[in-house]
């Protein structure tokens, strides 16, 4: 889903993830203006 609206949430991110991650993103209109990663597991 990260990656629908940022190219930078590619495959080599979805690898490099603990599962579960959980992340905050922020939206203004459709577009992402942040992320925060919440929980390191």
């Amino acid at each position: 889903m990260m990656n629908y609206f940022d190219s930078a949430y590619g495959l080599e991110f979805l690898n490099q993830l603990k599962k579960p991650d959980i992340y905050k993103m922020v939206f203004e209109d459709l577009e992402l203006k942040e992320v925060t990663r919440l929980w390191n597991a």
